[in-house]
């Protein structure tokens, strides 16, 4: 009798197992730029993190954070991983409180290498006092004026003192080589493109750090249930912590999913 009860339960609970592995997954809209700031969403990606939590991920590449959070607002997006700014995440939430959760950050420092301001390989520019006057590109969008302009300020500028335009991240080597622009205010991977290339010099390391501290952040929709959100933060975490111990890797990763050339990226730290 006993064994039959026992036979019973191991029946009862094989067929919740099926039951539950066979439920059709999720299906979530993930908001991306080809950035490494985004590296724990590729590696997620990579390695089926997301459809382990039986989620079933629909990216969605976008230009700026500011695209992205339109999208969130008008609840064509769900989630972004890691790399959506901050400025722009709290301009979003005066406008609309509520609207999303922050579920990570991303911080920047002496050590950390996000961000350059990088001149022609001959310029005659060697520091940022230097840049006065000066033509200078940056990516589109709100945010980078921003640190654009703190960095400035730290040799007493400002934006005002040069002139800024906003340039495609695929089109700015090619400005810099040109001449059509002096300076770069870049995000990797055209920081180590413009070194790897020959094309560029590193003038000064990290300017995003002038910002704060804090820079970028994983973002959920509030209209996400509480249990979807958690099955994202697990994945996102478990791809975090393998950028941390396989640093190698994860940029062969990148290199994948942006389309980078793996040689042309030495350099980036992770």
């Amino acid at each position: 009798m006993e064994i039959k009860k026992i036979m019973m339960l191991f029946v009862i609970v094989t067929l919740l197992f099926v039951v539950g592995c066979s439920r059709d997954p999720e299906k979530i809209n993930m908001g991306y730029k080809k950035e490494v700031t985004y590296l724990p969403y590729f590696v997620a990606l990579e390695k089926g993190y997301y459809a382990q939590e039986n989620l079933e991920v629909n990216s969605v590449i976008f230009d700026s954070t500011n695209q992205m959070m339109t999208a969130m607002a008008g609840g064509q997006l769900d989630v972004a991983v890691s790399g959506t700014n901050l400025e722009t995440v709290f301009r979003m939430e005066e406008k609309s409180p509520g609207l999303l959760k922050i579920f990570s950050t991303l911080d920047v420092n002496n050590e950390t290498g996000i961000s350059c301001v990088m001149v022609k390989r001959d310029s005659n520019i060697m520091s940022l006092n230097r840049l006065k006057g000066k033509r200078a590109a940056t990516l589109p969008g709100t945010f980078a004026p921003v640190w654009v302009n703190a960095t400035l300020r730290t040799v007493g500028l400002e934006n005002k003192n040069i002139s800024l335009q906003p340039i495609d991240a695929k089109l700015q080597l090619a400005a810099l080589a040109s001449g059509e622009t002096d300076v770069l205010f870049a995000v990797e991977p055209i920081c180590s493109y413009g070194v790897n290339q020959g094309i560029g010099r590193i003038i000064y390391e990290e300017p995003m750090k002038n910002l704060g501290t804090t820079l970028t952040s994983s973002v959920v929709s509030s209209k996400v249930n509480n249990a979807t959100a958690q099955k994202i933060i697990r994945a996102t975490d478990r791809a975090i912590d393998y950028v941390r111990t396989h640093p190698d890797e994860s940029m062969q990763i990148l290199a994948k999913y942006c389309d980078y050339d793996p040689t042309m990226i030495k350099g980036i730290k992770v």
